[in-house]
Parts: structure tokens; C-alpha cells; sequence
């Protein structure tokens, strides 16, 4: 059994030549903007939304600690203020 070689460079397609589109730098700039603001937009929403599950997931955690030491009264952990002797 042989391995196939791996291809390093996509498949390329050269019997059609590619188009190039002319535009006016003013729309050519407008529409860089356009995509950088969506872009912009997409992150933000991305961001928030992580946000939400992570506090949820704390929110859980938090619930679940909880319920753990209420049942489990000898376990809990007693935390102190250190003293500086």
C-alpha cells in the first residue's frame, strides 16, 4: 500500500483565464470598510456570546459547589485572612 503524496498548493483551474474587475478606488474603499465593519460586528457578536457561556458555566459550577458542600457538610473548606506576625 502506498501513501498518497500530500499537495501542498490548491488545485488550479487554468483553461479559464480569471476576470478582473475594474472598480473606482472610492467604492474599491467602500466596500474594504463595508467587510472590515461586518467583520468587526461578527467578532463582537462571537465575543459576547462566549461571554454568556462562560458565565453560565459559572453560574453552574457555582450551583453545583454549593449543592456539594450542603450535602457534604465536613468537606467544606474555611478559608482565612492571613496573619502577619
Amino acid at each position: 500500500m502506498t501513501i498518497p503524496e500530500k499537495h501542498n498548493s490548491p488545485a488550479v483551474d487554468k483553461s479559464q483565464p480569471k476576470e478582473i474587475l475594474k472598480i473606482p478606488d472610492k467604492e474599491f474603499k467602500i466596500l474594504i470598510l463595508k467587510k472590515f465593519n461586518e467583520m468587526c460586528e461578527e467578532s463582537e457578536n462571537q465575543y459576547k456570546e462566549l461571554r454568556r457561556l462562560i458565565q453560565n458555566m459559572n453560574e453552574i459550577f457555582t450551583k453545583e459547589i454549593d449543592t456539594f458542600f450542603k450535602k457534604n457538610q465536613k468537606y467544606k473548606i474555611h478559608l482565612k485572612a492571613p496573619t502577619i506576625d
